[in-house]
């Protein structure tokens, strides 16, 4: 622990990690270095958590840089020649945080995979998807479904319930 760390003492009953207090000049020299919270968390030896704690204590938040940051501009200008993910490495956040930015700025994203029966994986034609949620609108009961198809209850659980298969209607 560096000077600017202040330890509380532990209660003598109860063995328990010392509680760190990050310090106010401490936290401002970290935050305009641009340093991440996880690597403040990490050279303070403590937790995220507390990081967040004593940047809200401190009214430090305007160091914070939001989530959604990422420009439309440069999403648009990345995205889709390159996946989530190296847009994501490219940027230095992580693929949810671009994914999230994706869905703010209504950019539609682009699949790389097969869906449906065009995936090597698929089991099931559209045709007959159709048929079970056609039947499943009817109130036709899932066993009859099941026989009538094949496939197993569970799966026409999912089917029906649009868990799989939600791109078709």
């Amino acid at each position: 622990m560096s000077e600017d760390t202040v330890v509380a003492p532990v209660s003598k009953k109860k063995k328990k990690k010392p509680r760190v207090y990050l310090t106010e000049p401490r936290l401002r020299s970290f935050l305009d270095a641009g340093v991440t919270v996880t690597e403040i968390a990490r050279k303070s030896k403590c937790h995220i958590k507390t990081v967040y704690r004593a940047i809200e204590a401190h009214n430090l938040q305007r160091y914070l840089v939001s989530r959604f940051d990422i420009s439309k501009e440069t999403l648009e200008r990345l995205y889709p020649e390159k996946t989530e993910r190296e847009v994501a490495a490219e940027l230095g956040c992580s693929t949810t945080t671009v994914h999230r930015a994706l869905v703010r700025h209504g950019i539609v994203r682009v699949r790389k995979t097969a869906q449906g029966e065009r995936s090597a994986r698929s089991k099931h034609t559209e045709a007959m998807i159709r048929l079970v949620r056609d039947s499943a609108a009817k109130n036709m009961r899932v066993a009859e479904i099941a026989g009538l198809t094949g496939i197993p209850i569970q799966t026409l659980y999912k089917i029906i319930g649009r868990k799989t298969w939600r791109h078709l209607p």
